[in-house]
């Protein structure tokens, strides 16, 4: 009998594709991202092709018809993590290409901000299980940052799904090469700031946002499908701050102005070339949410608040900086 497949045999590679939909060929020495967790991989048909309700002069139906349009998803949770070198983009931030432009800054930083001229698409390969996968003209289905109380770093965690590339094969793991990935991941430290109020908190969940549609029904294609686009990008950020005094912090004020800007800045990291900055010039206390109080271990919170960035008539709307 063959041996069981062990779980702890996995890696995860992604590059962005120079033509949407074409496959970019992402190498485990060159691409690899290092994961937080096992991935979860998805495998299907988007036109299955069945042939239910066909009469067959009695019980049953006949052979499906050829199924179409196969495939891939995968859940992955990697590090907050810099590239450890200045003017070089994390590799992580591959995954924000989809929807935001990004920017070098001489020997600054490197910048991310949505844009929706942006229609690039990437090229996947996952290695789970001596199996392989490849995936391409993927975007993300749902992107998240995640800073949880428990843990001193913070996690990416992402959902992308595309075109299968080719069927799986039987595939050892490679060895992978973690290259414009600092070695440790940002320290979950920073100041975070809504107006001039600096917030006491210990989570947070930023959610960018994003909606997509991961394949689109072309049948000019072979594959019945054509290259995934992300159609709309609409980022909060829901953290449970500790309750002070109101002249220190009145979210029952600023939730009756939504229309009133405040900026934002949230810090994550405290050394160079490890460190991100997330910011925007107008976050709105959303009005259709209650402001709860709630108890923990003796201490109150507003838990959670969310805010929603308001995209202003100019300036920045929501931004990521690696520096």
């Amino acid at each position: 009998m063959a041996n069981p497949e062990l779980n702890v045999n996995y890696g995860f590679a992604v590059k962005v594709e120079s033509t949407a939909g074409t496959y970019a060929t992402p190498t485990m020495a060159d691409d690899a991202l290092r994961l937080a967790e096992e991935p979860e991989v998805e495998i299907g048909y988007v036109l299955p092709g069945g042939r239910d309700g066909v009469a067959v002069g009695g019980y049953g139906v006949p052979p499906s018809a050829k199924p179409l349009g196969q495939y891939g998803r995968v859940t992955i949770a990697t590090e907050l993590v810099g590239s450890g070198a200045v003017d070089t983009p994390p590799r992580w931030g591959r995954l924000l290409q989809t929807f935001m432009s990004e920017t070098i800054n001489g020997a600054t930083n490197v910048q991310y901000v949505p844009a929706a001229s942006q229609k690039k698409s990437l090229s996947l390969l996952i290695q789970h299980a001596n199996k392989q996968v490849t995936i391409r003209g993927a975007v993300p289905e749902s992107l998240r940052m995640v800073g949880s109380p428990d843990e001193a770093r913070v996690i990416v965690r992402a959902t992308l799904a595309g075109i299968l590339q080719a069927s799986p094969t039987e595939q050892a793991l490679e060895s992978q090469t973690f290259g414009a990935q600092g070695v440790t991941p940002a320290p979950f430290t920073g100041a975070f700031t809504v107006g001039a109020t600096v917030m006491v908190y210990e989570e947070f969940d930023l959610d960018f946002g994003v909606a997509a549609r991961p394949w689109r029904i072309d049948r000019n294609q072979a594959s019945g499908l054509l290259h995934g686009i992300v159609t709309q990008v609409n980022p909060r950020i829901s953290f449970p701050p500790e309750v002070v005094a109101l002249a220190t912090h009145d979210p029952f004020v600023r939730q009756t102005a939504p229309q009133t800007a405040l900026a934002f800045s949230q810090r994550l990291g405290n050394t160079a070339t490890n460190q991100y900055l997330l910011e925007g010039d107008h976050v709105e206390y959303d009005p259709a949410e209650a402001l709860p109080l709630r108890s923990n271990n003796g201490m109150v919170y507003y838990s959670p608040i969310n805010l929603r960035f308001a995209r202003p008539a100019s300036g920045t709307w929501f931004r990521v900086t690696s520096d």
